[in-house]
């Protein structure tokens, strides 16, 4: 049986849009209804920091707000994975090799039992979470690859910074960060070069969990006061660049890619007070989704054939 194609997606979207303009009554109390689901500190948020002065306006702050964070997302994970990748190749190799073994990408570095590495703290606590049940090691413990997947963005930063010896940390800073504009070795003996890149990780992570979290995506602790989205907007585009750097460095063809790809466009389309301005003043039909160039039938059904 051949899969089914959605050969067009704006039935939906478009029957919705249809009610909610149907007429002012309606769309007020579907946009009251829709803050009423939010918390009251979270719309506070919004109203202090857009000015809003309707449910409508703050319907499109909030809006904006879940827009950007659906752009910044990709470029979080593509991150994240990357950057877990470096550190557990870069470790593997170390502890594969201190073993007297063939250099491997992919080896139990964090098994202190193994007489490399000792980790400790919360980040010890996690790996033996996944090695040891009920106080028994397990007998066919997870693969090396599944353990790492398993663990938090938390730790890479933190084995970075406190669970390396000094000559370790030299060997892993090059490896994780390769196309670093300083690749000599000599760059990572400098603290501040390393606590640059450690801060950069941290701050990855920090975003990760707030949007994770549906808190805003401007900087924690940055909203006392009243201070005006406009200038919220000059800050998200800086942390962005910020971490789009930290990818150049650790692939930076991958940074190449996602700031070509269509949420990296996005992104920059959407950190800008037009957008702003257009979800506040109409937050239903705010960007216009731009629908697809219909693939012709003859390259499809080529693909759909594909085994």
């Amino acid at each position: 049986m051949e899969p089914s194609v959605a050969r067009c997606g704006s039935g939906i979207s478009a029957a919705y849009e249809n009610k909610y303009n149907a007429c002012p009554e309606g769309r007020q109390m579907s946009a009251a209804l829709f803050l009423d689901a939010l918390s009251v500190p979270r719309v506070g948020i919004y109203r202090n920091l857009f000015r809003t002065q309707s449910d409508d306006e703050t319907v499109g702050a909030v809006l904006w707000g879940q827009a950007m964070a659906a752009a910044l997302q990709p470029l979080i994970c593509t991150s994240e994975v990357a950057l877990r990748n470096r550190i557990h190749a870069s470790l593997s190799r170390q502890a594969s090799v201190h073993a007297s073994l063939q250099p491997s990408k992919s080896y139990p570095w964090y098994d202190q039992r193994l007489g490399w590495k000792t980790l400790e703290g919360e980040t010890l606590a996690k790996v033996e979470d996944l090695l040891i049940k009920n106080g028994m090691l397990l007998t066919n413990p997870p693969s090396p690859d599944r353990v790492v997947a398993e663990l938090s963005l938390g730790v890479w930063p933190n084995i970075l910074e406190s669970q390396l010896t000094n000559k370790q940390q030299q060997d892993t800073f090059n490896d994780v960060f390769p196309d670093h504009p300083n690749r000599h070795r000599k760059h990572w003996k400098h603290s501040n070069a390393r606590e640059d890149a450690i801060a950069r990780c941290k701050d990855l992570q920090r975003l990760r969990n707030r949007i994770a979290h549906r808190g805003p995506i401007w900087p924690e602790n940055w909203s006392h006061g009243r201070p005006h989205w406009t200038e919220m907007l000059d800050r998200l585009r800086a942390r962005r660049a910020q971490l789009l750097e930290l990818l150049s460095w650790i692939c930076a063809a991958s940074a190449d890619i996602h700031s070509q790809s269509l949420m990296g466009r996005l992104f920059d389309h959407l950190c800008t007070t037009d957008a702003v301005m257009a979800f506040m003043l109409d937050p239903i039909n705010a960007g216009g989704l731009q629908v697809f160039t219909r693939v012709d039938q003859t390259t499809l059904d080529a693909h759909l054939q594909r085994k």
